[in-house]
């Protein structure tokens, strides 16, 4: 996918590339509307190209936006671009937990026991 850099998707002004992942390219940008910083995930195409893909994704991403955890990422909006989908979101503060747990692996370093009792509950009860 070219870069959506500079480029407005419905209200949305995109403006620097977060990350690429397989899920699809994280970008930050504007609310035009609201004059706040958004994150914007653009789902590849191969995940919504047919219509019974584009509806499963469509459903899931309603389900996930009632769901109010603290663990979970806020889905603010989601709209489509072309042949994807894109999914509208607060920014994040601090690392993700994957970050946390490749950076203590790259110094040898684990979580203590607990610590991951306590994550493994957490993600349990959502």
């Amino acid at each position: 996918m070219d870069s959506l850099i500079g480029q407005t998707l419905n209200r949305y002004q995109v403006t620097t590339l977060i990350r690429d992942e397989a899920k699809g390219p994280v970008y930050q940008g504007l609310d035009t509307r609201l004059g706040t910083a958004v994150n914007i995930r653009v789902l590849p195409a191969e995940m919504v190209r047919s219509a019974g893909s584009r509806q499963a994704v469509l459903a899931a991403i309603r389900r996930s936006i009632r769901v109010e955890h603290p663990g979970f990422i806020d889905v603010e909006d989601v709209g489509e671009y072309e042949d994807r989908i894109y999914v509208v979101s607060a920014p994040l503060d601090g690392e993700s937990l994957r970050s946390v747990l490749e950076r203590l692996r790259a110094a040898d370093r684990w979580i203590r026991l607990e610590e991951a009792i306590e994550l493994a509950r957490q993600i349990a009860l959502i």
